[in-house]
């Protein structure tokens, strides 16, 4: 987020969420757009174990690229990347990562973003619906 102010409402670049789960938690009707910042990668605030992802509601669209001066989808340039990351623990070590980075139930687009550093390694519990177990 850039410049973010005091009203923190997400309604435009000066006033945007400081938090990834503040916008995911804002966004609860289908057709809200989420519009994250490019060059920055985005991981949980405050995660207590592996099982804590990103959750996004049905029929939300999360894009990414932004420089934080576009007024339309139309304006990005695309020469930065908006990165979704289970990197909860160390940089190098992957097994302590989330299960899963984000986590939806119907549709959602994704479109600029990019998922990683998931590892959802525990068949028992958190094997979920992936397409790579050991992958996003």
């Amino acid at each position: 987020p850039s410049n973010p102010s005091s009203s923190n409402d997400g309604l435009g670049w000066s006033t945007a969420y400081t938090t990834f789960e503040s916008a995911l938690s804002s966004a609860d009707q289908i057709g809200d757009e989420i519009w994250l910042i490019g060059d920055h990668t985005y991981i949980p605030s405050s995660p207590s174990s592996r099982s804590d992802c990103f959750v996004a509601s049905r029929g939300i669209s999360i894009y990414g690229a932004f420089d934080g001066t576009e007024q339309s989808l139309n304006d990005r340039t695309f020469t930065k990347e908006s990165i979704i990351s289970g990197n909860i623990g160390g940089e190098i070590k992957k097994t302590d990562n989330c299960y899963h980075v984000l986590t939806y139930t119907q549709s959602l687009v994704l479109d600029n973003v990019i998922i990683s550093d998931g590892y959802a390694n525990d068949d028992s519990t958190n094997s979920g619906d992936t397409l790579n177990k050991y992958g996003a």
